[in-house]
């Protein structure tokens, strides 16, 4: 039976991405969460730029992975629709990348229309079909690592993985979306047994703490390895009781989506090569900064040598 370096599981999605000179930002105060990207209300808008690619957590971690040389499995439902028929073309390519766990549904594709603001941020409008994984979806495959990507809150199927992977020794790496996110307690104890990636929003809800506080149950929540990300702050992982942080990487911004699961993969990537934290901090970082200098959540996924290159380049490694 083949080995993986990988079995991901996760979303796929058929996003569009779009961006106009008509999209405002408007705000009463500073950019920040309370900022609406608006057009007026009945015009007709002029798209500038458009981009229909694959996207997804569950796809874009396991695209990142295969760049970055690690043969990966992806586990994910879509549609047998145009959408779905183009993303499994898209994702047929990547040489690392094996499809044949993919589940075709005679149903609808998960997609995505992305709405690319002048800063670079977006807003993601999402239509979610009857596309969840379910345990009976989980294959028989040999595999050094299992990633988590949203599961659409199914935290039974998240369990039944955590508990295979402890049962053989292996790693979980896991970024859990929101609907398994609103199961405060479940996750917190699934995540003991695994390495787990939020961002600072994220972790602040999941551990109903700020600042000082926030840190403090952190280092107290037996998580191995726990990684938190700050989008232009950098990203910080608690490791064996101690605290590693790095800076973002300052680049020009196109478009943020993806970010997050450019830093998660290339990160997971290099725990699986037996690299420290501090390097797993920095391959995190120079490919998500990569990312957002274009356009779409796979664009600029880095090979490793790219990113070994570029690391190199901007003193991180």
């Amino acid at each position: 039976m083949k080995e993986y370096d990988f079995l991901v599981f996760g979303s796929v999605t058929s996003d569009i991405f779009l961006s106009s000179q008509q999209f405002r930002l408007l705000s009463g105060h500073s950019l920040g969460a309370n900022t609406a990207i608006c057009t007026l209300y009945g015009e007709k808008v002029e798209i500038r730029q458009r981009l229909i690619s694959s996207g997804g957590g569950g796809s874009n971690v396991a695209v990142g992975l295969g760049r970055l040389g690690l043969k990966t499995a992806l586990v994910a439902r879509l549609g047998n629709d145009c959408f779905g028929q183009q993303v499994v073309r898209e994702l047929k390519k990547e040489k690392n990348l094996d499809c044949r766990y993919l589940v075709i549904k005679p149903e609808a594709t998960d997609q995505s229309v992305i709405l690319v603001g002048p800063t670079g941020d977006r807003t993601i409008l999402v239509f979610r079909g009857q596309t969840r994984l379910e345990k009976k979806h989980l294959p028989r495959a040999r595999t050094k690592n299992y990633y988590l990507a949203s599961l659409e809150g199914n935290l039974e199927l998240a369990a039944e993985i955590i508990n295979r992977a402890k049962k053989e020794g292996r790693l979980v790496f896991w970024n859990p979306g929101q609907r398994e996110l609103a199961h405060r307690q479940e996750v917190r104890q699934l995540a003991q047994n695994t390495v787990l990636f939020l961002n600072q929003t994220e972790a602040e809800e999941l551990f109903a703490a700020q600042g000082a506080q926030l840190e403090k149950s952190l280092r107290q929540a037996r998580i191995p390895i726990l990684v938190i990300t700050q989008g232009a702050g950098g990203a910080t992982v608690f490791w064996q009781k101690k605290r590693y942080y790095q800076p973002a990487i300052i680049v020009p911004v196109r478009d943020t989506t993806g970010a997050g699961d450019a830093f998660a993969s290339a990160f997971a990537a290099a725990l699986s090569l037996g690299r420290p934290p501090q390097e797993a901090l920095a391959w995190g970082l120079v490919n998500s900064a990569q990312v957002v200098s274009y356009w779409g959540a796979k664009t600029g996924l880095l090979s490793r040598q790219q990113l070994l290159t570029l690391g190199r380049r901007y003193g991180r490694l």
